[in-house]
């Protein structure tokens, strides 16, 4: 008999995939991922049609990458350190070339709850202008409602390009601070 192993975490393990993690003295307290797209595709295109956003990217001679698995240990959700990950996602991808991200944002269990935390418009939305591809929906891998987002980083709001000039409080260098614009 042979044993099989699934590879579930297999794109973790490819050369286009970054993950960055936050540490507490030596505690993960949170992480964020960073996929550049290829010959594969990305993990996300098996819940969202991503063709129009790609199409659009690749007319424009841009890269289009995924920003997923943003988590951070409940105790710490009210410290930033969400914020400082989805800094540290979009400065990384700025660096590398990486014109657009795509990512899934958690709504909650309720949808069209107004009284969820919709972390959709406090975090991506309103701060670094995100903006919708396409309809809210169940997303199974969540357990909860998730609205499928993009950021083109050339056109970010200018609040934003000025947050990402700011030294960072939990990053450390080289991309605790970044003129990128």
């Amino acid at each position: 008999d042979k044993c099989h192993i699934e590879a579930r975490g297999w794109r973790d393990l490819l050369p286009q995939t970054t993950i960055f993690v936050a540490k507490e003295d030596e505690r993960v307290i949170g992480t964020v991922r960073v996929i550049k797209n290829s010959e594969s595709g990305l993990p996300l295109e098996k819940e969202v049609e991503f063709g129009n956003v790609c199409k659009e990217v690749t007319e424009k001679k841009g890269m289009l990458a995924e920003g997923s698995r943003m988590v951070v240990l409940p105790e710490y959700r009210k410290f930033g350190v969400g914020n400082e990950l989805a800094r540290l996602e979009i400065t990384y991808a700025a660096i590398n070339g990486i014109t657009d991200i795509v990512i899934l944002a958690n709504l909650g269990k309720n949808g069209n709850s107004n009284s969820r935390f919709n972390v959709a418009e406090k975090l991506f939305m309103n701060t670094w202008g995100f903006e919708p591809t396409g309809p809210e929906f169940f997303y199974n891998g969540f357990d909860e409602y998730a609205l499928p987002l993009r950021l083109n980083i050339p056109t970010m709001k200018k609040q934003a390009k000025d947050y990402l000039r700011q030294e960072a409080r939990y990053i450390k260098p080289p991309y605790h601070q970044m003129d990128l614009f």
